[in-house]
């Protein structure tokens, strides 16, 4: 079982070759592989692994842990936006940061956001400069959260963003979605290929767009209805990815063996 899909590395010509080199021999000795998700699915069967010594054992996280129990409509006076993650470039949070400096310049929708930026990394001071230089009074930054502050701050917040250049995949869209958040994600985040579904409970912007990324926060901004339609659509989503579901699989698998 790994994490590894087409798009969360930039390989060249060698190292795909060297790549099924490695799994050719690998399968000599693997009876199974799990794959996390369809990006990762798609990985193995690019490296010639057959489909049947391939099973589905989602990436997941304690649902019940995250999950709010009742979504409340809200009329959303101010959206919630949240970011969490390393503070690090490949998380795009560069990007993330001018897009919200560029929208807060109309005070329409300026007076309409609220967005909490949860990590810490290489870029924290950076990112704290950035807002005060800025003057974006509408973004706090806090340090690394524990999982029960995390848990807290998902079921306050209404949208995930997820931005990054590159992600195997994104446990924080699973736990944000137990909370009830609609999601904004990269097409490079490996969640991206089974949790969000592009204007059905989230969108999916093409990684480093700048444009795409602004129109995604814009549409929320313009548009409030979507936001619950969009959470209600997310739960159900992610409770196909789950610990009963990974055990129900692996149990096959050792049903299967004996």
């Amino acid at each position: 079982r790994e994490e590894n899909n087409l798009e969360n590395k930039n390989k060249d010509n060698f190292n795909i070759f060297f790549n099924k080199i490695f799994y050719f021999i690998l399968n000599f000795f693997v009876d199974y592989y799990l794959s996390i998700g369809k990006k990762n699915y798609k990985y193995y069967i690019l490296n010639n692994i057959n489909k049947k010594k391939i099973k589905h054992v989602p990436y997941a996280v304690d649902n019940n842990y995250f999950s709010q129990q009742k979504l409340i409509k809200k009329d959303y006076k101010k959206i919630n936006f949240l970011f969490v993650g390393k503070l690090n470039a490949s998380k795009g949070i560069g990007l993330l940061m001018d897009v919200m400096n560029d929208i807060s310049i109309d005070k329409k929708y300026s007076k309409k956001i609220s967005f909490k930026i949860v990590g810490n990394g290489l870029l924290y001071s950076k990112i704290k400069k950035y807002v005060k230089d800025k003057k974006l009074d509408f973004i706090k930054i806090l340090n690394f959260q524990s999982q029960k502050q995390l848990k807290s701050i998902y079921k306050k917040s209404d949208i995930l963003i997820l931005p990054s250049i590159t992600e195997p995949w994104g446990l924080v869209i699973n736990e944000a979605l137990n909370a009830g958040n609609a999601i904004i994600c990269s097409d490079k985040v490996g969640a991206s290929g089974d949790l969000v579904i592009h204007k059905k409970n989230g969108f999916v912007f093409k990684t480093e767009n700048k444009e795409q990324l602004s129109k995604c926060i814009i549409s929320y901004l313009e548009n409030n209805s979507l936001i619950n339609a969009h959470k209600k659509i997310g739960r159900q989503i992610v409770n196909n990815f789950s610990f009963d579901i990974c055990l129900k699989n692996i149990n096959k698998i050792l049903h299967e063996i004996k």
